[in-house]
C-alpha cells in the first residue's frame, strides 16, 4: 500500500462526505508522526495534496570471507584475500567476492583434489604390484641359490665324514704295521712275519689310495659349496636390492597420497569457507527490519478503514 502511495499523488478531499476527509486527515498525520511518509501542504484551493518520497530496499551488505581461515592455496584476489608476512589477511584493494564464480572454481577444486589423491591411490596399486613381482623374483631365486648352497654344504659335510671314516681305517692299519714291525724285531722272528707285513703294507697302500679318492672327491664338494656360497651372497646383494626398492616406492607412494589428502582438505576447507560466507547471508539491517514492520502496520489500519 505504501508503494502505491508512495508512486501515485492522490487527494484526500473529494466531493463526498466530511467523514472521509477526517479519515484520511488522521491517517496522514499518523502516517508523518511515524516518520515513515513527510508530509507538504498544498496551497489551499479546497484540496489537500501529499507527495510521498519512494524508498528503495537497502541493499544488502557485501559478502566477505574470513581471510584468516583460508588455506595459503587459495588466498587471492578472487577471495578478496592476500598473503602478507605468509599469513592470508584481507585486501582492501580487492573487488567484492563473486560467490556464483567461487562456488564454481571452488567444487571443480574439490573434484581435482579428489581425482589426484585417487590417481595416486591406483597408481601405487599399479607400481606396487610391479615392485612386489619384481621382488618375488628376486626372492625366489634367493630361495633357490640357498637351497643349492644347503645341499652342496650337505654333500660336503657328508664327504668329509667319508674322508675321515677313511683316515681313520688308514691310521689302524699304520698302527698295526708298526706293532707287527716292533714284534717281528726279535733275533728270531717267527716264520708268519715277513707275509704279514707284506700284507699289511698292501692294505696300507690300498687304503691310502682311498683315502686318496675319497680326499679328492671331498675337495671338489667344497669347491662346489664355495660356488654355492658365492652365488648365495650374489643373491642377498640382489634380495636387499629388490627389498629396497619397494620400501622407496611405499615412501614415495606414501609421500605423494599425503600431499593429494592435505590438497583435497585444503580445497574442502576453503570450499567451506566460500559456502558459509555465501550461502549465509548476514543477517538484515534493523533500520530495513523496522521499516517492514511500518509496512505492516500501515496495512492493517488501511484494511480497518
Amino acid at each position: 500500500l505504501l508503494r502505491l502511495k508512495a508512486r501515485k499523488r492522490f487527494t484526500c478531499v473529494h466531493k463526498g462526505t466530511m467523514q472521509r476527509v477526517i479519515i484520511c486527515a488522521v491517517l496522514l498525520s499518523a502516517l508523518a508522526s511515524a516518520g515513515a511518509v513527510p508530509m507538504k501542504h498544498a496551497a489551499a484551493k479546497g484540496h489537500g495534496s501529499v507527495k510521498h518520497r519512494q524508498y528503495t530496499a537497502s541493499e544488502p551488505a557485501p559478502k566477505t570471507i574470513p581471510c584468516s581461515t583460508v588455506p595459503a592455496a587459495f588466498c587471492n584476489a578472487a577471495a578478496g584475500c592476500q598473503v602478507v608476512d605468509e599469513d592470508c589477511q584481507g585486501d582492501p584493494n580487492s573487488p567484492p567476492i563473486n560467490c556464483t564464480a567461487l562456488m564454481t572454481s571452488t567444487g571443480a577444486a574439490v573434484a581435482s583434489a579428489e581425482l589426484a589423491l585417487m590417481t595416486s591411490i591406483e597408481s601405487i596399486k599399479s607400481s606396487a604390484w610391479t615392485t612386489m613381482k619384481g621382488t618375488q623374483a628376486a626372492l625366489g631365486v634367493a630361495e633357490d641359490a640357498i637351497k643349492s648352497y644347503d645341499s652342496a654344504l650337505k654333500s660336503y659335510n657328508s664327504s668329509l665324514i667319508a674322508y675321515e671314516k677313511e683316515a681313520d681305517k688308514l691310521d689302524l692299519l699304520s698302527a698295526q704295521l708298526v706293532e707287527l714291525t716292533t714284534n717281528c724285531s726279535i733275533p728270531v722272528p717267527p716264520l708268519t712275519c715277513p707275509g704279514a707285513i707284506m700284507e699289511i703294507k698292501a692294505s696300507i697302500a690300498k687304503q691310502n689310495a682311498t683315502c686318496e679318492l675319497t680326499y679328492i672327491k671331498t675337495t671338489l664338494e667344497e669347491q662346489k659349496m664355495q660356488i654355492m656360497e658365492s652365488a648365495v651372497e650374489m643373491q642377498d646383494a640382489v634380495v636387499t636390492q629388490a627389498l629396497a626398492v619397494p620400501a622407496k616406492v611405499f615412501s614415495d607412494a606414501a609421500a605423494d597420497i599425503n600431499a593429494a589428502e592435505t590438497n583435497k582438505k585444503a580445497a574442502i576447507a576453503f570450499w567451506t569457507v566460500v559456502k558459509n560466507a555465501c550461502i549465509h547471508p548476514a543477517a538484515m539491517p534493523a533500520a530495513s527490519v523496522a521499516s517492514q514492520h511500518k509496512k505492516s502496520a500501515m496495512k492493517r489500519l488501511s484494511r480497518k478503514h
